[in-house]
């Protein structure tokens, strides 16, 4: 959480030691790219441990440290809406075409419930279950039902 941010410096609050490690290990490099990119000049940002039911404690992190070089990466290009992108879906698993019966029945209404309200409903939705019960045919309907609202 953001606790203070100033025109040379943003301080973050997390609630505990590893939560300082864990972000410096895993954001502390993007964290650091972002800001340059967005303010245009490096800042400093220090994450500090807030200690049960005070302020921060003394524990904190520098990411300033980071250079471009360290956090360089391959760039990522854009998804297309060419017809390259179309074999990612099998053009029958849709809902329509879902056989629902006594074994996948609770199965097809979760998916439902996750295609029409995604990262609301039954979020993360893992499906397990016998082969041919169309684990892979509702994960592929969610696909298609998600693509058809946003075009």
């Amino acid at each position: 959480m953001a606790v203070a941010f100033t025109s040379n410096e943003l301080q973050l609050e997390v609630p505990s030691r590893f939560h300082v490690e864990w972000l410096e290990d895993k954001f502390g490099p993007v964290l650091s790219a972002s800001s340059e990119a967005i303010l245009g000049r490096s800042i400093k940002i220090t994450v500090t441990c807030a200690a049960a039911g005070s302020s921060a404690s003394t524990s904190s992190v520098d990411l300033t440290t980071l250079t471009a070089e360290d956090t360089a990466r391959e760039d990522i290009p854009a998804p297309t809406s060419d017809s390259s992108t179309a074999p990612l879906l099998n053009d029958r698993y849709t809902f329509e075409r879902f056989v629902v019966g006594a074994d996948n029945q609770l199965a097809a209404a979760a998916a439902r419930a996750v295609a029409d309200r995604p990262a609301k409903t039954y979020n993360p939705l893992f499906l397990y279950g016998g082969v041919g019960l169309g684990k892979t045919h509702l994960m592929h309907a969610i696909g298609h039902h998600m693509g058809s609202e946003i075009l």
